[in-house]
């Protein structure tokens, strides 16, 4: 570990040294999400806006891992994250923007001297986060001089200038889980996030939802025809068992299965994108009713396609109820959740978009009504909306680009 801190100070040193004598071009965007291991989120979206809507204007840039080079859209270039030729490259950038955060997304080295940081975020907060933790102990905020100077040194402790908010709860949670980043209302820019663009554009775009389903049932090997229930768990900081629709108790796992069967309908597992790296967990299908997604994949198309999304703790169901479809919340372990691992923002009462247990029995009951059309709250899901998303419109990427990148 040593070895690698020197090797950061050293780069990041040599890279503060050449940015003396390279200058940063206005037209120059360098974007990168989930710590360069997917193209996907609001980077991604907010990056096809500006390659569909400013051709030519812009010289974009996308920085990750090799393994999805291909991935990248014609138009835009791809760049290998945290190589020393890319480092030369993204002095140049005037703007990045980041889904993550900018040393995971962007670059471990410091090459972020007199540029604009714009983070976009990754999803919208209702479990506890950053300086918000549950027992938080102080760690983003380093006493250590030593430390100090070294997070200086490699930009770790450098500060945004923009942060893409969704309604006004969302302001308030940056402005105190986000004061490292230097976070403040003045900073907030109040009009939604770019991948809820792509729901509200395609709520009933039945071409898009064709074709997207194609692909998947393709990817994933289950039939087109189907209606899809997407399960959606979030993160947990501690190492707790995640609950699984493929580990039932044997009554349950037949029940479930004849009612999925008799509704045309299949079960989509998508386990957080750390816990999947933590657990390394398979692709397991039970029968052609449950399948277990290993696999990077974009969750607005998933979204988009799917008729029930269920979740515990995340904010995902935040953007499916942008479609007007039922939520569930599964919140089997939610004083555990509440109290001791991460914490949440509001009681499971005040967020909840949907019919919520922490009884299995009792959710695929209301896994059954939904598939027979039975849906109890779309009143509640409506007030959720305006609630915790006032400032979803559909023109997030439009409003972005005109006050970061002044295209106006």
């Amino acid at each position: 570990r040593r070895v690698g801190m020197i090797r950061n100070l050293l780069i990041s040193l040599l890279y503060s040294f050449l940015s003396i004598f390279i200058k940063r071009k206005d037209n120059i965007i360098a974007f990168g999400s989930w710590a360069g291991e997917m193209y996907a989120d609001n980077s991604k979206y907010l990056l096809e806006y500006i390659l569909k809507n400013y051709p030519g204007r812009f010289k974009l840039y996308w920085v990750g891992n090799k393994s999805i080079e291909n991935s990248i859209p014609q138009g835009v270039t791809f760049l290998e994250k945290d190589k020393l030729s890319t480092g030369i490259i993204l002095l140049k950038a005037k703007c990045f923007f980041c889904t993550q955060m900018h040393r995971a997304d962007i670059c471990k080295y410091n090459v972020y001297q007199g540029c604009k940081i714009i983070y976009l975020d990754h999803g919208l907060a209702i479990k506890r986060w950053a300086m918000d933790i549950v027992n938080y102990n102080g760690e983003l905020e380093e006493k250590n001089i030593v430390k100090r100077i070294y997070h200086f040194v490699t930009g770790e402790s450098k500060k945004y200038d923009y942060f893409a908010t969704s309604s006004p709860l969302m302001d308030k949670v940056y402005c105190s889980s986000l004061k490292y980043r230097g976070s403040s209302i003045e900073k907030m820019l109040q009009c939604g996030i770019p991948r809820n663009d792509y729901l509200i554009d395609n709520k009933d775009n039945q071409e898009e939802i064709l074709r997207i389903k194609d692909k998947y049932s393709k990817l994933l090997g289950f039939d087109k025809n189907k209606k899809i229930v997407l399960y959606v768990p979030t993160y947990r900081k501690k190492e707790t068992e995640r609950k699984s629709f493929a580990s039932l108790n044997s009554f349950e796992e037949q029940r479930l299965a004849q009612i999925l069967k008799q509704n045309n309908a299949i079960i989509l597992e998508k386990g957080h994108f750390v816990t999947q790296k933590r657990k390394n967990e398979s692709g397991a299908r039970i029968e052609d009713y449950i399948i277990n997604i290993n696999i990077p994949v974009d969750i607005q198309e998933l979204d988009l396609i799917s008729d029930i999304h269920i979740t515990d703790y995340s904010g995902s169901f935040l953007d499916f109820i942008l479609l007007d479809k039922p939520v569930i919340h599964y919140i089997y372990d939610y004083e555990y959740y509440r109290d001791i691992d991460t914490g949440l923002y509001y009681p499971i009462e005040e967020y909840a978009a949907g019919f919520y247990s922490k009884e299995s029995t009792e959710v695929i009951d209301e896994i059954e009504r939904l598939l027979k059309h039975n849906d109890r709250f779309v009143e509640r899901r409506h007030k959720i909306r305006n609630v915790f998303l006032e400032y979803e419109d559909g023109t997030a990427s439009k409003r972005i680009c005109n006050k970061v990148l002044h295209c106006n």
